[in-house]
């Protein structure tokens, strides 16, 4: 979770393991700087909070269930938190 420009560089250097291993199995998940609320979202040091986490979790989870061919359900994350 960081914005430009570590997020191109981050995801370059993804592309070019994958390219130098020539494998599929480094893959680089990009969580958007805005998908958390600063004000419901974030604890201590602007770090994610349990509520954070469920929502970074929805946001990673369907991409590696996909990846890694998992039988996933979004239930435990799509539930009641709050």
């Amino acid at each position: 979770m960081i914005d430009e420009p570590c997020y191109s560089c981050t995801k370059k250097m993804v592309e070019s393991v994958r390219l130098g291993m020539k494998t599929k199995d480094v893959v680089f998940i990009g969580v958007p700087v805005d998908l958390l609320n600063p004000d419901d979202d974030l604890g201590s040091d602007s770090h994610p909070s349990y509520k954070g986490q469920l929502k970074t979790a929805g946001f990673i989870l369907p991409v590696m269930a996909n990846v890694l061919n998992w039988d996933y359900s979004d239930k435990e994350i799509k539930g009641n938190h709050d």
